[in-house]
């Protein structure tokens, strides 16, 4: 599946506040085919379901226990045989965070540099995604 870098903003601070994987592009926060926002609260960033605004689709997130680099992580995560079940997670650069979303396709993501304040923030992020459905393979 598709893989590359996004930068989102905060939320409803840019145009590039939300992503959709089945779409490898950026769409806003509240758009119906959004998977994932930035928010930041009391100094932490955080990832975050597009359901915690409204009635949109549901993600669910795992911040990964292990760190490393891809082949290392993904050797790991195919230990693990629970699945992503957090509406949001806490983010700091180097995390490892496995995505599932609504249609039940994963993603995988790393979490690079955190830059910019206030409105103006941003967050990197790696992904790997995986559009088979109920298959996590990377």
């Amino acid at each position: 599946g598709p893989r590359g870098i996004m930068e989102l903003a905060v939320r409803y601070k840019g145009e590039q506040d939300g992503f959709s994987f089945a779409k490898d592009g950026y769409v806003r926060a509240d758009n119906t085919d959004n998977d994932l926002y930035f928010y930041v609260l009391d100094g932490k960033d955080y990832l975050a379901s597009p359901n915690q605004l409204g009635f949109l689709r549901t993600t669910r997130f795992r911040l990964l226990p292990f760190r490393g680099d891809y082949d290392e992580v993904t050797a790991e995560l195919a230990k693990m045989s629970s699945l992503p079940g957090e509406d949001r997670v806490a983010v700091t650069p180097g995390d490892w965070v496995q995505v599932m979303t609504q249609d039940k396709t994963f993603a995988l993501l790393r979490v690079g540099g955190v830059s910019g304040e206030g409105p103006g923030r941003r967050l990197a992020l790696w992904y790997a995604y995986s559009p088979a459905v109920g298959a996590p393979v990377f």
